[in-house]
């Protein structure tokens, strides 16, 4: 902290060589840019200039950001605009001086002393972006690092998971049953490490998540009334609620946060590359560095092959899974298959199967289970191994990743398909040299 001293108490006293000091300091509420001018008043009144880190960002036309001025603690004046315009740093600065707490100090500080603060604080801010912005660091490399897993074959700490499919394929009840799984640290269903959820909701109202999460509880073993932490945040934008979220999971030490769903994120097209950017660099934000994950509920494009939009969705997530639901007529069950179909860190995973069971009331009992007590699942199975037979017919011994981006399959169908069907199989239909796969003659048909 700097004195500002002065000569003449009637006049203004000029800065001259004396500049304010910014740091950058880690708070409860995240880390901010921070500067203190200490006045040699009779109260030696204390101003303070605050910016968010993450509220902070460059653009083509300078660095945008919020600025707040506290006087002894008091916030005095607070404002979002461009910091490196010098015209609005004025204005900013004739605003705040109108403030009562700045009045009464006019003999010690004043406007042209705070203009002239601005300009250090913002020069200074802009250094330490520079400076920080990208950390050269000299590393070695350990292949013993354990890659951590909240959900095992299916969400990274550290990472991002976006599960994707069509319209009412039961991406949410998969969704609260994670959610409640890990909160719970319950491995029925899933192979868990506990820790707190955050549930975002853009989709649905209070009472459905209320009831979704009764039945999820009851059909886990639970107390039904068991609680869970969501934010309803039907009307808002994801980029107007990152600082409540960082907020948040910092005081609750959050795992896991749940977005239903990313689609209703509000922040541009989705087809955008610069959108889907926005998106997951604003989720991934939440996480980065940490032992928390982000999973986010996508729809999927009508050609069922994909992410609806932008491919930086998927190239921005460490898991991406496909969901598929089908029913048994017989017990009246709804089968839900996870198919991993891209991944970081991790082996190619086997679909995972589980079955829901409902009465009046909604969910009452889930399950593991597999794709031959859902005849449709199956079905869909047959029709991608297939598929895979007859491409490999033409085009000879190929990589799965390879087939999936020539046939638009999912990968993980596309290995599912090859490893239940290969030499030694019930039904053989592919054989394995090395990485490459090659159809067995005469199998199909």
């Amino acid at each position: 902290m700097l004195k500002l001293s002065y000569e003449d108490r009637q006049t203004p006293t000029l800065l001259s060589n004396q500049t304010i000091n910014v740091e950058k300091i880690t708070t409860l509420e995240g880390e901010i840019y921070q500067a203190i001018r200490v006045l040699d008043s009779p109260g030696r009144d204390v101003i303070k200039f605050i910016a968010p880190v993450e509220e902070v960002e460059p653009s083509k036309t300078g660095i945008h950001g919020l600025l707040d001025i506290y006087v002894n603690d008091q916030l005095v004046s607070t404002d979002n605009f461009n910091l490196e315009k010098n015209a609005q740093r004025k204005t900013f600065a004739g605003d705040t001086s109108r403030e009562e707490p700045f009045m009464k100090m006019q003999g010690f500080y004043d406007r042209p002393a705070l203009t002239t603060d601005l300009m250090n604080y913002v020069k200074q801010v802009k250094d330490l972006m520079r400076k920080e912005g990208v950390i050269v660091e000299e590393m070695h490399g350990d292949p013993f690092i354990e890659v951590k897993q909240l959900v095992h074959g299916l969400i990274v700490a550290g990472g991002g998971t976006i599960f994707n499919a069509l319209p009412k394929q039961a991406k949410s009840f998969i969704c609260m049953l994670l959610a409640v799984s890990v909160d719970a640290g319950v491995n029925q269903v899933f192979d868990v490490e506990q820790g707190k959820v955050l549930f975002i909701n853009f989709e649905r109202s209070r009472d459905s998540m209320i009831r979704r999460l009764g039945g999820i509880n009851t059909a886990l073993g639970l107390d039904p009334s068991r609680p869970l932490s969501f934010m309803n945040v039907q009307s808002k934008r994801l980029s107007s609620i990152l600082p409540a979220i960082q907020y948040r999971i910092n005081q609750m030490d959050a795992k896991l946060i749940i977005v239903d769903s990313i689609s209703r994120a509000g922040m541009g097209n989705l087809t955008d590359d610069d959108t889907a950017n926005r998106i997951t660099e604003a989720l991934n934000s939440l996480v980065a560095q940490t032992d928390r994950a982000w999973l986010g509920i996508a729809h999927r494009a009508w050609s069922n092959e994909h992410v609806y939009g932008s491919v930086h969705f998927q190239a921005a997530a460490d898991v991406v899974a496909g969901i598929t639901k089908a029913h048994n007529q017989n017990t009246k069950e709804m089968g839900v298959s996870i198919s991993v179909d891209a991944e970081n860190d991790m082996s190619p995973q086997e679909d995972k199967v589980i079955a829901f069971s409902f009465d009046d009331m909604g969910v009452k009992g889930v399950r593991k289970a597999s794709k031959e007590e859902f005849p449709e699942l199956l079905n869909e199975e047959d029709e991608t191994k297939d598929r895979v037979y007859k491409y490999l017919e033409t085009a000879g011994a190929n990589k799965p990743s390879d087939i999936s981006k020539i046939t638009g399959i999912p990968r993980s169908s596309v290995v599912s398909a090859l490893t239940r069907n290969t030499e030694g199989s019930k039904t053989p239909m592919f054989k394995k040299s090395g990485n490459y796969w090659t159809r067995i003659k005469g199998a199909r048909g």
